[in-house]
């Protein structure tokens, strides 16, 4: 199978794959599984990394800080989960902090009511 992505990202996403932006979660609970796919990772020349990164047990936190809370602009949006953010982080930590909420179009936010 993962032959087959192989082949598939090297027709479709060349580009991407020659950058290594290319990423594969891999679930390794049965442990013959586990063996044969890292074979097949380590012969197609794949990296590996053990524990993918997360920040999943900030969004409760998050969640709490901005319940109830309701905006009208984008960037008190983004201010907002900026600070709440950087409250939850150790100290002297830099957050970098959800790049893609600045993505968010003000239309998304305030659609026209014609």
């Amino acid at each position: 199978m993962l032959i087959k992505v192989n082949d598939a990202i090297r027709e479709k996403r060349i580009k991407e794959l020659k950058r290594k932006v290319v990423l594969f979660h891999q679930d390794d609970v049965r442990p013959n599984v586990n063996a044969m796919t890292s074979w097949t990772l380590y012969s197609l020349e794949w990296d590996s990394m053990q524990h993918p990164p997360s920040d999943y047990y900030l969004f409760l936190h998050l969640q709490l800080h901005l319940e109830g809370t309701i905006f009208h602009l984008n960037d008190k949006v983004i201010n907002e989960v900026r600070d709440g953010a950087s409250s939850f982080a150790a100290p002297g930590k830099e957050v970098k902090c959800c790049p893609f909420i600045t993505k968010i179009k003000r239309d998304n936010l305030n659609p026209s009511h014609d």
